[in-house]
């Protein structure tokens, strides 16, 4: 009896497994797409565009020029069945050698290293995807392939796929690839450039040519390799193949002067929704830019590293080589409004058809002094100093647990004896700043630091108050917008909103603000970061031009490696930074170093001057609960003498002068 009634659960078990499975398959076959009569439809996908704040288009990112495959090079045709799916003309759209290879493959890695999808799969997975990742995305993917297969024939689904796969930023479809590579039709191919395109698509960002040429030209040996292994071609056609040269003819993949900022924005969208999603779904991107200061800092970017140039003893760029421009100093420019947190511009570089290295967002250089602020902000919270404190500049040494000790200098090699902070913030003193953070203790200056979001890792040690743990730009505009805004930090946004083409919302991220330190704290480093205009490392600003009231603090490294400045009025922040890529030495002809102040500031100030142009002239706003006084900046104490070294200082309410020193 009991066998008998076991027997029925376990066939009313499988009788009700076997419902759900044909459930499920037909409501797969059901969502499945409907597929076109005609062919060339496949390719037609509405291109992506990205906009700025206003609604203007900045990008197009995947124009194509479609071709049939009579205009396709045929050595082309081989090279991309070669190496994308060499079983391609002999199966019926599921490539099972693929797949069984790439089962292997990926149980041997332990992590999924290849996808086995056949040619026939991988357009269908890009012209019919979804905007979910969906579990049964994979097996829909077989049954689209299937339908294909049935419906069109080899050589029409081929035509489809070297129309519409990707061969690098902005670049789709073979006939794009041909004319922007090598200048010419995709038809005109010989097989050298056309083994040497057919291995892009597989990933087009780690072998795109202008970046990784050794690396590019490895995988067209590769792809020759296995064009002899399919019989497509002699072993020596290989041999000739690989001894051709191929001279590369770039041509410019975007229009306007955006480039920087479109391939940042089109990174974070496809870290949310995919690359297929921003190649292929026709998405419209709403970014935060504004078109017109992005321009702006383009050019000043281009002008004032023109300049710098000429100081270095260096030959005009746009004459110069493609195997020169190392040798020439990079920038990278964020401006972000304090008010809101979007990013109205970003420049990662000078030149984006040389290199497309972000170095607004992925360059983590040390930030020098320009770091101070992150550090006077805290003691200040926390009430360890105020701008009266007199600090004194002597040489001090310290004692640090397994570790060697720490003893250190000023930029001047010099001492100047007892001065109170906003003097010392204003001269960037770094003795002062060390014996600071010796007080103020490096875990609570991380603490502000990330509530002032910086994210990047930050070393636990004295040297921290110097600049020795490296930012991006990016981290930078951010954090000083908490000065800007009266201590409330807004999180830069780049992206507002993503819309698929029928008008649904995949993508928003909506404005994040949070209180970093109240009113008066940031208030406070506000005014000593005044002073550094008018009687600091940045005067120089006021005789190139900039005269708005504005706060803001150079950065130099130790032997002029990274040139900083950041500085912010109350509408607008913005950080520049300078160097090489390869971290040498700043020099100019004359073996001076150039500072923060040499090579960022000017870009900074041509910036500035025209990107707030037609803003009214604003001071920051003052908080209830902070006071002036006129203080000696040796002594501390508060002074009448209007005729002797006085210096005004922002205090909280209640403070009694002259405060207790720090040795």
């Amino acid at each position: 009896m009991k066998l008998k009634l076991r027997k029925k659960w376990v066939l009313l078990t499988m009788a009700s497994l076997a419902l759900v499975i044909i459930g499920l398959f037909f409501w797969i076959v059901i969502s499945l797409p409907q597929i076109p009569d005609d062919i060339s439809q496949l390719s037609l996908t509405p291109a992506t565009k990205v906009y700025a704040n206003n609604g203007e288009t900045i990008s197009r990112l995947t124009d194509r020029q479609m071709v049939t495959i009579d205009e396709i090079s045929p050595y082309f045709l081989k090279a991309i069945v070669a190496v994308e799916d060499a079983e391609f003309y002999k199966h019926h759209g599921l490539n099972k050698k693929g797949l069984i290879r790439a089962m292997l493959r990926n149980i041997r890695h332990g992590r999924i290293v290849e996808g086995g999808s056949s040619i026939t799969q991988q357009l269908g997975k890009n012209l019919f995807l979804s905007f979910s990742q969906e579990w049964g995305r994979k097996f829909k993917d077989m049954l689209i392939a299937i339908q294909l297969e049935r419906r069109f024939t080899k050589d029409e689904i081929l035509q489809a796929y070297c129309n519409q796969i990707s061969f690098g930023p902005g670049i789709f479809g073979v006939e794009m690839a041909a004319q922007s590579y090598f200048a010419k039709h995709a038809d005109e191919l010989i097989l050298a450039e056309a083994a040497f395109l057919a291995n892009l698509p597989r990933s087009p960002n780690n072998y795109y040519p202008y970046r990784n040429p050794e690396i590019a030209k490895k995988r067209q040996v590769l792809v020759l390799n296995r064009m002899v292994k399919a019989g497509f071609i002699s072993e020596d056609e290989m041999q000739q193949a690989v001894k051709q040269p191929l001279p590369l003819s770039h041509i410019e993949r975007y229009r306007g002067t955006a480039n920087y900022y479109v391939e940042y924005a089109k990174q974070l969208v496809a870290s949310a929704l995919g690359n297929d999603v921003v190649n292929y779904g026709g998405l419209n991107i709403q970014t935060t830019m504004d078109g017109n200061m992005q321009a702006i800092a383009q050019k000043a970017v281009q002008t004032k590293l023109a300049a710098l140039d000429k100081q270095l003893g260096l030959p005009d760029y746009d004459s110069a080589p493609r195997n020169q421009r190392p040798n020439y100093p990079q920038a990278a420019l964020v401006a972000v409004d304090p008010r809101n947190g979007d990013v109205k511009a970003l420049v990662g570089g000078r030149d984006f058809n040389y290199s497309e290295f972000n170095r607004a967002v992925q360059n983590n250089r040390l930030p020098g002094s320009s770091f101070k602020p992150v550090l006077y902000l805290t003691a200040t919270d926390m009430g360890i100093i105020t701008p009266a404190t007199v600090v004194v500049d002597s040489p001090v040494t310290f004692k640090i647990n397994g570790a060697p000790d720490w003893s250190p200098e000023n930029f001047s090699h010099t001492y100047e004896g007892p001065m109170i902070v906003k003097k010392a913030l204003m001269q960037s003193v770094n003795v002062v700043a060390a014996k600071i953070m010796d007080r103020t203790k490096p875990e609570n200056v991380m603490r502000y630091a990330r509530k002032m979001g910086i994210t990047s890792p930050l070393g636990e040690h004295l040297s921290l108050a110097l600049g020795t743990s490296g930012v991006s730009p990016l981290e930078m505009a951010g954090a000083y917008s908490v000065f800007a805004n009266g201590g409330i930090h807004f999180k830069p946004r780049i992206i507002k909103s993503v819309e698929s083409p029928a008008g649904k919302r995949l993508l928003e991220d909506a404005v994040q603000s949070v209180r970093a330190v109240d009113a008066q704290s940031a208030y406070l480093v506000v005014d000593m970061m005044k002073a550094v205009f008018e009687d600091g490392t940045a005067r120089s600003a006021r005789a190139m031009g900039f005269s708005r009231p504005a706060g803001g603090k150079t950065g130099t490294t130790n032997d002029e490696r990274d040139a900083w400045f950041i500085g912010y009025t109350p509408q607008l922040v913005t950080a520049v930074w300078v160097g090489f890529d390869d971290n040498r030495q700043m020099r100019d002809k004359n073996r001076r170093g150039i500072t923060g102040a040499r090579g960022a500031l000017p870009i900074w100030v041509e910036f500035m001057k025209n990107a707030l142009s037609r803003e009214p002239y604003q001071d920051f706003s003052i908080p209830v609960g902070v006071i002036f006084s006129d203080v000696n900046p040796v002594t501390g104490e508060e002074s009448t003498d209007e005729y002797g070294d006085v210096l005004r200082v922002a205090l909280k309410a209640g403070t009694r002068l002259p405060l207790p020193r720090i040795p």
